[in-house]
């Protein structure tokens, strides 16, 4: 017994820690559906207008309700795409840091800078307040079939919705403008290259100028805008075919069909905050169970206080949707930068584990970089497929009736399970950059702080290759991260310049080219290097390409709790009963990435699937008309 115990145990642990170095992020938002809330939409204002008891005919009711919803909580927006980057001294600010490799005390948890075509000396910082709001028109009829099958019941509702997603991007750029590029070799053979001023640039998209025959891509995917997105449209049309089974003036239970049309759009990845109205375009089929007691009642059955009970569960089928993602174990590596390289092998470019120009022992590169640079985020974006097992909204309501008002209080839970995301079959066709495309096997790689280019030390006549002339490296940095390169963590005190000998390259080896295996040092020599093995630079032998394996296809899950409250005032007019309501709520969604509630160093929490939900509040206008 002892011994399973110890086995339970050491599984546990290591569960644990292997989702401490999990992804504890997310770069897409997947919200509750503007068209699934039971409490506004299926519940207050309606008692005495829907599971009427003894009735031998149709009735039903038809009604309209105009809301407004806006979220608050900006710090679980924030945190759920970027997580514990974000600087959390006062748990309220939503600030990251952005510093050049050549900043001088770099932040430990500042993003690198030159990732974002920004200059090597850049220090400054954006910060987010998102905030989502949406209007919405519902629409709801329900109809008692009591004509056919006493107790039954049919009802079809949806929402028009406007919704508006805002990231409120303010970037705060260094005072003076940098106009120097990074080094002679960094990015470019010249280092002439006219990097961004402002990370708003990069972030919209922009990308400098190509030079020297290299190509900077600008960012296609996961951009922030600074200004809203707005979306109009319907959210999702929901029917039900109910039964009362068990009915009586004061109690009735019933079950029932729920379907759900998707009428939405689908997730886009452009932008990070772009709006969805509906569920992400999904069909949802599941059942109902509702309820209700009377359990008091005045003489003359003018005053009645109740407890109703509504509850939807449904499965969300699987649709197709472009996501990006991060690297595995690489939160926000979206943002990082890599290096396309081309096996077309020039001046015979070659390493060797000792300095110096010699060419036995050394081993040719079976790859060099190919001058193009693209952010991560084009790279591991794509078409994936997405289902949800299952998905929750119940209501628990307290109803007190007196003549012609109506007041509803109540709880709603909703809740979804983990989305379940399938690697795609066929590649999103518009991104042809795509890790998944089997044409990108063996074609990029982390840049990290690399330096792409090393120059010839001395000519070399054979292959027609002349002094200080540049060539392409195959340097990679596969373990480097958004907060910087290896080259500014590795410690190797054989080299005498760590940084600009690129000491921290994958399987660094001394660099040669030319059939006389010339030295390339780190810097040109009309710039002040010298031929020399104390300036010679190191290159990888062989690369460490990116492939669709790192791809963290992250997954999220959702829960919320909510209060709510309606006062309605119901009109007699005989067969024609018109109502009329105002009521409001507030949302309180449940999060895994708090930093104010644990240690911004760690994981919050030992689960793979991230819980991310909105919180946001919500006032809302309703009335109807009933028939019988």
């Amino acid at each position: 017994m002892q011994s399973f115990l110890r086995k339970v145990f050491s599984i546990a642990a290591l569960v644990c820690v292997v989702a401490v170095e999990a992804n504890t992020v997310t770069p897409t938002l997947v919200y509750r559906s503007q068209g699934f809330h039971g409490d506004r939409q299926r519940n207050v204002g309606e008692v005495g207008h829907i599971n009427l008891y003894d009735m031998e005919s149709w009735y039903g009711t038809l009604d309209m309700s105009v809301g407004y919803m806006r979220s608050f909580r900006s710090d679980d927006i924030a945190r759920c795409l970027f997580g514990c980057d974000l600087q959390c001294n006062d748990c309220c600010d939503r600030t990251i840091l952005v510093q050049g490799s050549q900043v001088a005390s770099r932040d430990p948890k500042a993003w690198l800078a030159d990732y974002m075509y920004l200059n090597c000396e850049y220090d400054g910082s954006f910060c987010l307040d998102p905030v989502i709001q949406n209007v919405v028109v519902d629409l709801d009829f329900y109809l008692g079939l009591d004509e056919w099958v006493n107790g039954m019941y049919f009802r079809i509702y949806g929402p028009i919705n406007w919704s508006k997603w805002d990231a409120q991007l303010c970037a705060t750029d260094p005072s003076t403008v940098l106009t120097n590029s990074c080094s002679t070799g960094y990015f470019t053979p010249s280092g002439d290259e006219v990097l961004l001023d402002s990370m708003t640039d990069y972030f919209c998209g922009k990308s400098p100028a190509s030079i020297d025959g290299i190509t900077f891509q600008g960012l296609r995917f996961g951009k922030l805008s600074n200004c809203s997105r707005t979306r109009t449209g319907f959210a999702d049309l929901r029917a039900e075919l109910g039964y009362n089974f068990l009915q009586d003036e004061n109690y009735h239970l019933s079950v029932g069909m729920h379907v759900a049309a998707p009428t939405g759009n689908r997730r886009r990845a452009e932008y990070v905050m772009d709006p969805v109205v509906g569920n992400g375009n999904h069909w949802e089929l599941g059942g109902t169970i509702q309820g209700h007691y009377t359990f008091w009642r005045n003489e003359d059955e003018s005053k009645h206080v109740g407890l109703y009970v509504d509850a939807v569960l449904s499965h969300m089928f699987k649709t197709s949707e472009q996501r990006t993602f991060d690297l595995k174990d690489k939160d926000n590596s979206r943002y990082m930068l890599a290096s396309k390289f081309t096996k077309t092998i020039t001046n015979s470019l070659a390493g060797r584990n000792t300095a110096g120009t010699n060419t036995a022992g050394s081993t040719a590169a079976t790859a060099q970089f190919g001058n193009v640079y693209a952010p991560v985020a084009n790279l591991t974006t794509t078409d994936v497929n997405v289902s949800i097992g299952i998905q929750a909204d119940i209501v628990a309501m307290l109803n007190f009736t007196s003549g012609a008002f109506s007041f509803d209080l109540g709880y709603n839970y909703w809740g979804r399970s983990c989305e379940d995301i399938s690697c795609p079959v066929v590649c999103d066709p518009c991104n042809k950059d795509n890790l998944y495309l089997s044409a990108n096997k063996d074609v990029w790689a982390l840049k990290g702080d690399a330096r792409m280019f090393g120059f010839a030390g001395a000519a070399d006549v054979a292959t027609g290759l002349t002094a200080d002339a540049p060539q392409a490296l195959s340097a990679t940095q596969s373990k480097a991260n958004i907060y910087g390169g290896t080259n500014a963590t590795v410690v190797d005190t054989t080299l005498t310049n760590v940084a600009l000998q690129n000491g921290g390259v994958d399987n660094a080896q001394f660099a040669i080219a030319g059939t006389d295996a010339v030295r390339l040092i780190h810097t040109p020599l009309s710039e002040g290097g010298f031929n020399l093995d104390t300036n010679q630079i190191k290159t990888s032998i062989q690369p460490v390409f990116l492939n669709s394996g790192d791809i963290a296809l992250q997954e999220t899950k959702g829960q919320s709790h909510k209060v709510f409250a309606h006062l309605s005032y119901t009109m007699d007019r005989d067969n024609w009963i018109p109502y009329l309501g105002i009521g409001g709520s507030g949302e309180f969604g449940q999060n895994d990435n708090d930093c104010c509630d644990s240690d911004c160093d760690t994981t919050p929490t030992c689960s793979n699937c991230l819980k991310c939900s909105l919180s946001q509040w919500s006032v809302w206008v309703k009335g109807g008309v009933s028939f019988n």
